[in-house]
């Protein structure tokens, strides 16, 4: 399965980000990257229903402890989904040290660090995230 770039981005101003995406249609066809948009932190239900429309799930689509492929920033990742947290634990790297770090739904989104799903998945060893990792990561 292709996975498409989604790039968010800080706009000018500090409570909403500039998104570009290039995210699969339910057809199959890439919506085209040079549709932009703004998210305003919290995104607004119509931003929502906007980003729903172009294949990002719901929270409500989601079930606890599951593996999902999507986007944070530019960058595809891999996350578990935490519904009591309602947070996504993903694993990260940071100066060669390996660990997780919890990042919300965009749905939830108060800053520009978010994740959006696409498609659930299931993990290969090396992204698989520890039960005692998924919990105690905040």
């Amino acid at each position: 399965m292709r996975h498409d770039r989604a790039d968010t981005q800080l706009s000018p101003s500090t409570d909403c980000v500039t998104a570009s995406n290039n995210f699969l249609d339910k057809t199959g066809s890439a919506v085209p990257e040079t549709e932009r948009f703004t998210l305003h932190l919290p995104p607004t239900a119509a931003e929502k229903e906007t980003l729903y429309a172009k294949g990002v799930l719901r929270p409500e689509q989601l079930t606890h402890g599951a593996y999902y492929v999507g986007h944070v920033h530019s960058t595809p990742a891999v996350a578990r989904w935490h519904a009591a947290k309602r947070r996504f634990v993903l694993l990260h790297s940071a100066l060669g040290v390996r660990g997780t770090k919890a990042i919300p739904h965009v749905a939830d989104a108060r800053t520009e660090e978010m994740f959006l799903p696409l498609s659930e998945k299931v993990p290969t060893d090396e992204q698989r995230i520890s039960d005692y990792a998924f919990e105690t990561t905040s």
